[in-house]
């Protein structure tokens, strides 16, 4: 392994990192998380730590790792939201790499390594590791992506041409992006807004030319941890409009890019398995009715050929109904 046979490593510690973590009310697993930053194995770090108007004592936390550790940097602002704290991170950074760490997840202590070495050898505007979940009331992980493709590419540089699979990757926190190439991109988050994720890393990812993989799992994930966003998707029915907001977006930058059928293909499997989600956990009859109709606008005879050649039944008779306003199929499973 690598963190075993080091070779030349200072060749690669050279580059400084810029770690950007939103915090909003992060208490309770903050310092798990900054422990396994600060004691990253690649050292030429700066932590840059956004808190964003948290009620609980993480601007304490955090004042506590920055007068012990200088490369913590701690910025306070009003609660504007995690996009525009990571915008504000963005803006601040200097390292070469961007890394960007959720404040209730933990790292390995060598993610940071080894992918700084993978985007060194393959000169890479992105690279991606693969993560695990973390179920906090179980103690139990569990893997969550193809392994097979992670395994099949960790060996190739490619783009989402190539790899269209690539497209369903969505989190940004998975991911060592080449700061040079976000600026020159004017990659930055729709702020106000969840999902903001998904369009970022979708417009990266098209934009990229050079992708690589990590096959380990060198990311955890929390689930049912309480303040996270995600935890809280089944119970709002504004981050389902957002959702379908974001993909809106997301479909129109597809369409400018002139992205090829495998692409779409791959996109659109994505985001009706998605809909579907979030249509079922729709808290009401209305709801589920308004979401449905926003639905239809989104779905043009253009998109819904696209979604017809994706091997997916449920997927299939959903869009189909849809589009034909047959709309009592899917009120089936509402109650």
């Amino acid at each position: 392994k690598w963190t075993k046979n080091r070779g030349n490593q200072d060749m690669y510690k050279k580059d400084k990192v810029s770690i950007i973590i939103p915090i909003y009310n992060g208490e309770k697993h903050l310092a798990e998380c900054l422990d396994t930053i600060q004691n990253q194995t690649y050292t030429n770090l700066e932590i840059i730590c956004i808190n964003d108007g948290s009620r609980d004592k993480s601007l304490s936390i955090l004042k506590e790792y920055q007068k012990k550790d200088d490369r913590f940097i701690v910025i306070d602002q009003k609660n504007a939201g995690q996009s525009k704290a990571r915008n504000e991170g963005i803006r601040r950074a200097s390292g070469k790499y961007i890394s960007f760490v959720d404040c209730d997840d933990f790292i390995e202590l060598d993610m940071i390594e080894k992918m700084v070495l993978k985007a060194e050898e393959t000169n890479a505007d992105i690279v991606i590791t693969n993560f695990s979940l973390y179920f906090e009331d179980t103690g139990r992980y569990e893997s969550y992506r193809d392994e097979v493709l992670y395994y099949t590419l960790k060996n190739k540089v490619f783009t989402v041409e190539e790899c269209p699979e690539i497209i369903k990757y969505v989190g940004v926190w998975d991911k060592l992006f080449e700061t040079d190439f976000l600026k020159k991109n004017n990659l930055l988050f729709w702020e106000n807004i969840i999902y903001e994720d998904h369009l970022y890393s979708v417009q990266a990812e098209l934009y990229a030319n050079r992708i690589s993989l990590i096959p380990e799992h060198l990311y955890y994930y929390r689930k049912n941890a309480g303040e996270s966003i995600t935890d809280k998707e089944a119970d709002n029915d504004a981050f389902k409009t957002d959702f379908l907001r974001i993909h809106k977006k997301i479909q129109e930058i597809l369409d400018e890019n002139k992205t090829s059928l495998k692409v779409n293909k791959a996109y659109y499997e994505f985001f009706m398995e998605n809909a579907i989600m979030h249509q079922r956990n729709s808290s009401t009859i209305r709801f589920y009715k308004y979401f449905f109709e926003s639905m239809r606008k989104i779905l043009d005879e253009k998109k819904i050929k696209v979604i017809n050649t994706i091997n997916n039944k449920m997927i299939l008779e959903y869009a189909n109904d849809i589009y034909k306003n047959k709309f009592f199929r899917c009120m089936k499973n509402i109650h």
